[in-house]
């Protein structure tokens, strides 16, 4: 196919840098990929390159070749039906007319009865489809040898309800021994792009370049590009192996010299990694290098924010952005740990909650006194250990359940509602929970589905008439990030002790995921990721949220109802929760 490109291509007027006639090694890493879309032993093709690089002349060239060397039904797949037409009106079209032999192949649609629109075109022995991956119909209706797909980390997520339109145009040329694949994008966002996915399963090739004055391979890379502070004029290329100051002109007689490197050659997947520091074409004329372009498009985005840094790291590195997390720091929360005096219950609490996790050796369990406004204080922090198959720390976990709290006006407070999470040891969980539901002891099961509500709707009877709730644990953990933000004590403030078994290790269990943002349906969400192994303490808060919610408490009425020497009884009932048969009507369980 590079053969062909050089004898017979020509480059149109006012699409191209450089218009006339096409020369492969003006750009010598564009070769190679040409020639593995012809080659039978490559099962697939795949380019993640960064703009301005050539890529697009890669696959008209391939186009070209299959129109008149070796004549095939093609489907050309872009991102929408509107950049297909485009392409095929701005790049497609005006290669054919400029290219003399496939000028007579390719009849002008404006001629009655040529068989050529702007989407379809026909020529002796094929046809070239031009579809967009939004529209089903163009995936399915046909069958072809030759699929080339660009751009396809803009991809609709689905194509209508077909399914993944990457998917569904690849079985176009199902029945094809023959069948060439080629697949060609800039990335997008670390775990969400189609590219970096393709890439993965590839052999992994990139420009290997060799250093004029060590002599050593290295492929380029952005973190070597140097310049003197606030001079990007003055850029240079460091060799990351003898460190040498290594000027444009090396850098574009490195890369004229170099050669794709496979890191993974035994797989049939042909993968090539190209970014934007081997770009030869193009300079600006008022840089006084290439490099000198580059580092000041790099200032430039850097400057203008995130977005515009995101942008230049997917079109120039040709590399996913992954988005920054957003995180609590431990050393600010352990700041904010105070003194309760004598009483480890505040004055201001009215309602006490209780969240357990289930561990393999034991289960973690922390109390939570609320105030109005959803302001809250950390009680104790304790850890029964004990397997959870065996009855004995479930004793334990009823008899710490069943005690009560001294609070400064004289009442003394049990446990209103306690969580307990299903996801490890679910017989047991529900077998401890069933006969205690009527003390508001629960069964819960978290959802991290996004934007799932805090408490779903009673979800019914699980394991045998037990209760089981579902817990949006996204949407708490979101509740909860947010209330660490806030400084001031009052509404949604969260409180924590200096002792209760709150340490170092708790804080760290309770700061030990972030945010982050991924790609879904074509959207930004964002989700929780562990930076560290052990995440509890946070799984136990979101709890003591859930119990609270189930509650739904009116705190007024219960501090108002508080008396030295009774337990709150204020009228009717304060805590909203949600009816139950008394606790005979089920399983004893445990005792």
């Amino acid at each position: 196919m590079a053969e062909w490109a050089e004898a017979h291509r020509y480059l149109a007027r006012g699409t191209s840098a450089e218009a006339g006639k096409f020369h492969v090694d003006r750009l010598p890493y564009q070769r190679e990929p040409m020639e593995m879309l012809t080659d039978r032993a490559a099962g697939e093709v795949i380019l993640q390159w960064g703009a301005q690089l050539g890529k697009t002349e890669i696959l008209l060239n391939a186009l070209g070749y299959f129109i008149e060397a070796e004549p095939a039904s093609i489907l050309c797949v872009y991102p929408t039906l509107d950049t297909a037409r485009k392409f095929s009106q701005k790049k497609l079209g005006p290669m054919i007319a400029e290219t003399p032999m496939l000028k007579d192949k390719v009849r002008d649609p404006r001629q009655r009865d040529s068989g050529n629109t702007i989407l379809s075109k026909d020529f002796p022995g094929g046809s070239i489809i031009v579809a967009g991956s939004n529209s089903p119909s163009s995936l399915r209706s046909l069958s072809c040898r030759v699929v080339i797909q660009d751009e396809i980390d803009t991809y609709e997520v689905s194509a209508g309800e077909e399914g993944d339109p990457c998917v569904l145009a690849d079985a176009r040329a199902m029945n094809f021994h023959n069948a060439v694949l080629i697949k060609a994008s800039t990335p997008t966002i670390r775990g969400a792009s189609r590219i970096e996915a393709k890439m993965e399963e590839s052999d992994n090739r990139r420009w290997n370049v060799t250093c004029p004055k060590c002599s050593k391979a290295q492929f380029l890379e952005w973190a070597q590009v140097k310049w003197p502070k606030d001079d990007p004029s003055g850029a240079w290329y460091e060799c990351n192996q003898c460190e040498a100051h290594l000027s444009d002109q090396d850098r574009v007689r490195m890369i004229n010299a170099g050669g794709w490197v496979a890191e993974f050659p035994e797989r049939a997947v042909r993968g090539y990694h190209l970014s934007g520091l081997y770009r030869i074409m193009g300079r600006k004329r008022q840089f006084t290098s290439y490099l000198h372009e580059f580092a000041q498009n790099f200032l430039d985005a850097k400057h203008a924010g995130r977005e515009a840094l995101k942008v230049w790291t997917n079109t120039f590195c040709a590399e996913t952005w992954e988005e920054a997390g957003e995180r609590i720091e431990v050393c600010n929360i352990i700041e904010r740990a105070e003194d309760y005096g004598a009483n480890p219950v505040p004055e201001t609490v009215g309602v006490l909650t209780c969240g357990v996790d289930v561990q393999g050796d034991r289960l973690e369990l922390e109390v939570v006194g609320w105030g109005t406004a959803e302001e809250s204080w950390g009680i104790e922090y304790r850890v029964l250990f004990g397997d959870p198959e065996q009855p004995q720390v479930w004793r334990a976990l009823d008899d710490y359940l069943s005690q009560r709290w001294d609070h400064p006006s004289g009442a003394r407070l049990g446990i209103a509602c306690c969580c307990v999470d299903s996801g490890f040891s679910t017989r047991n969980v529900y077998q401890f929970t069933r006969p205690r539901q009527s003390r508001r002891i629960y069964a819960v099961k978290g959802s991290n589905q996004s934007g799932a509500p805090l408490i779903a709707k009673r979800s019914g009877k699980a394991g045998g008439r037990v209760m089981l709730f579902n817990v949006g644990t996204d949407t708490a953990k979101d509740s909860i990030f947010a209330r660490l933000k806030i400084e001031d004590h009052g509404p949604r403030f969260m409180h924590y002790p200096k002792a209760q078994g709150y340490t170092e290790s708790y804080y760290k269990q309770l700061t030990a995921e972030e945010v982050r943002t991924r790609m879904h349906h074509g959207f930004p969400v964002r989700y929780y990721k562990k930076i560290r192994e052990r995440n509890e303490a946070l799984d136990l808060r979101v709890y003591n949220l859930a119990a609270l919610e189930i509650l739904s408490p009116n705190m007024e009425r219960i501090l108002d109802g508080m008396r030295p020497d009774e337990e709150p009884q204020p009228e009717g009932n304060p805590l909203k929760t949600y009816k139950l048969r008394p606790a005979s009507n089920f399983a004893t369980g445990w005792k």
